[in-house]
């Protein structure tokens, strides 16, 4: 594996607001670091459809009042 392309970004995008915020990262990363992919677990992940980076898989909060660990999930998902 080349040493430069082992990692990949992981994030979370749980309704609109974060949705935007995401995709604004996404296309940061699509222009300055494309050979890598982005992790997101989103309640609406065809939102991110048109983006070849991606990994979108659905999520829904798991935490009780606020998904502080769930990024947790976007991690496992990037180890599959």
């Amino acid at each position: 594996m080349d040493k430069n392309n082992n990692f990949c970004f992981c994030t979370l995008a749980l309704g609109k607001p974060y949705r935007v915020q995401a995709k604004n990262l996404i296309e940061d990363l699509e222009r300055y670091a494309s050979n890598h992919k982005v992790i997101v677990g989103t309640d609406y992940p065809s939102f991110l459809n048109n983006y070849p980076n991606v990994v979108a898989f659905p999520h829904k909060q798991k935490g009780t009042l606020h998904c502080y660990h769930d990024k947790r999930f976007a991690i496992e998902k990037s180890l599959e």
